[in-house]
């Protein structure tokens, strides 16, 4: 969800960072992660937004922005395999992919895909 809560954020403001992580210490199973997008994304604005993941805590209702359903790629075996195959069908009938999910799901991979991708065209 996106909002503008900052006790999501760490008591010292110091610790603050672009990626902020929570653990439930009565259930170490449970876990979350806020992004400071005003730091992320070098936002000029005079509140600070947050897009926080899974959220074990109660987020202000009144500072709710958007509520969002994000997912991320699943990664298995047969997905993998898939992955070691992707020169095979590049640019074949014009057709070229590429994504974060043809590495860990990353937008750094999305950027490795792309320029994977153009390697194919043909000159």
């Amino acid at each position: 969800m996106i909002h503008t809560d900052e006790k999501v954020m760490p008591l010292n403001k110091k610790a603050w960072s672009s990626w902020n992580s929570s653990i439930n210490s009565n259930n170490m199973k449970e876990s979350s992660i806020t992004y400071w997008l005003n730091l992320l994304q070098n936002l000029n604005v005079r509140k600070n937004i947050f897009l926080t993941l899974n959220p074990f805590f109660q987020v202000d209702k009144d500072k709710i922005i958007k509520k969002i359903e994000f997912t991320h790629p699943y990664y298995n075996q047969e997905a993998l395999n898939f992955q070691k195959n992707l020169s095979n069908i590049q640019n074949k009938k014009n057709i070229l992919f590429c994504g974060s999910y043809f590495g860990y799901g990353f937008h750094e991979d999305g950027i490795k895909s792309s320029i994977d991708m153009l390697k194919f065209l043909d000159d």
